[in-house]
């Protein structure tokens, strides 16, 4: 049997316990299964390792060097809209990986990711107010103006000029 890996002390808890309920007496494992703690710092290393291994001549370090933040923005943004264009729910769209991965681009330089989403959206009018919402924790949208595509832009754009991001 493969072994089981926790990410946090909480969930190892719950792999030990078992299932709550008529089983509270039965452990969820048996003996010759595994379970482990597995620490985040373990879990990147192993990230590394395989990507050395599978990779040698690429690492993630050096493929981000070598093409620059605005390109790779670019690159994600325009997969996430060809490949999410038709879908109706938000949720689906916004978990798109692509759409994750600007957000995560975003720990590298929060406002020139935020000056990025700004130049698309006015030039693109691509749906990026929910990735402004939770990067700027503000909202410039009137509640009688949500649901109206050029007022939304309108108001993120006139956000991004008064904060000199534009």
């Amino acid at each position: 049997m493969l072994p089981a890996y926790c990410t946090d002390i909480n969930e190892y808890r719950e792999w030990v316990k078992g299932p709550p309920g008529i089983y509270d007496d039965q452990p969820r494992y048996e003996k010759s299964q595994v379970v482990q703690f597995v620490d985040q710092d373990e879990i990147k290393e192993w990230i590394r390792e395989f990507d050395e291994k599978e990779f040698p001549n690429e690492t993630a370090t050096s493929i981000a060097s070598e093409r620059t933040l605005k390109e790779r923005f670019f690159e994600q943004s325009d997969k996430w809209d060809s490949e999410t264009a038709h879908l109706s729910s938000p949720a689906q769209r916004f978990l798109h990986p692509s759409y994750v991965a600007i957000m995560g681009m975003a720990q590298e330089n929060r406002d020139e990711i935020v000056r990025l989403l700004l130049q698309d959206m006015q030039a693109n009018r691509r749906e990026w107010f929910w990735a402004l919402s939770y990067l700027t924790h503000e909202n410039p949208i009137d509640l009688q103006d949500s649901g109206n595509l050029n007022k939304m832009i309108r108001a993120w754009g006139q956000w991004g000029r008064k904060k000199g991001l534009l």
